[in-house]
C-alpha cells in the first residue's frame, strides 16, 4: 500500500492488491501503456506466482485466499479484449490455449475474446505447468519469489521481458515478496 492511500485509510483488498501490485509490475518494466493482451497475462502470471508463493508459504491454510486471488483476478480482466493469439508467445503456448476451449466452439487464433474468456483460457493453459515449475526452483537463493518474478516476466513480456530481467531481479524479487505479504494481510 503507498504512503499515500496509507494516510487516507484505505482499506487493503485482494483487488486492490493486485492492481497495484500489476501497475507496479508495469512501471518495473518500462511500460506506459500496457495493451489489453499483457494486463490480461499480467493478471494471470500474478494469480499463478501467488498461488505458488502462498501455498509454499502457508500450506492449506490459504487454500481459501488462493481462490480469492484467481476470482479477483479474473474479476480485473472483465473490461479488456484481446485476439485469442495475443495470449499466446509462440505456436506451442497457442495451441495449450486453443486446447482449453471445447472444439464444437470452433475458436482460432483471430477470434476476438474478451477478458474472462481470455483469463480463463490462458489460466487453465499455464497454471498446473507453472506452479509445478515454480516449485522446483523454489531452493534457490530468493526462493519462491525469486523464480516466480522470472516467470512473471517471461509471462507477460515474452523474451523481451527475460532480457530485461537481469537488472530488473532483485526490484521484482522485492514486487513479489511484499505483493505475497500484501494478500496475506488482506485476507
Amino acid at each position: 500500500m503507498s504512503i499515500i492511500s496509507s494516510l487516507l485509510g484505505r482499506k487493503i483488498t485482494v483487488k486492490s492488491v493486485l492492481a497495484d501490485t500489476q501497475k507496479e509490475i508495469f512501471v518495473l518494466y518500462g511500460v506506459a501503456k500496457p495493451s489489453d493482451a499483457q494486463k490480461l497475462k499480467a493478471s494471470v502470471y500474478l494469480s499463478i506466482a501467488a498461488s505458488a508463493m502462498l501455498s509454499d508459504f502457508g500450506g492449506a491454510r490459504v487454500k481459501g485466499l488462493i481462490d480469492r486471488v484467481a476470482k479477483e483476478s479474473a474479476e480485473l480482466t472483465k473490461p479488456l479484449g484481446m485476439l485469442v493469439r495475443d495470449l499466446a508467445h509462440d505456436s506451442e503456448e497457442l495451441q495449450k490455449v486453443l486446447a482449453t476451449f471445447p472444439a464444437d466452439i470452433n475458436i482460432t487464433e483471430s477470434t476476438s475474446i474478451n477478458g474472462l474468456g481470455a483469463f480463463d483460457a490462458l489460466y487453465h493453459a499455464k497454471v498446473n505447468e507453472v506452479i509445478q515449475d515454480i516449485w522446483s526452483h523454489r531452493n534457490g537463493p530468493t526462493g519462491t519469489p525469486g523464480y516466480a518474478c522470472i516467470v512473471l516476466a517471461a509471462g507477460i513480456f515474452g523474451k523481451e521481458g527475460s532480457d530485461k530481467l537481469p537488472k530488473m531481479f532483485m526490484p521484482a524479487v522485492f514486487h513479489l515478496s511484499d505483493f505475497a505479504a500484501k494478500l496475506l494481510k488482506a485476507a
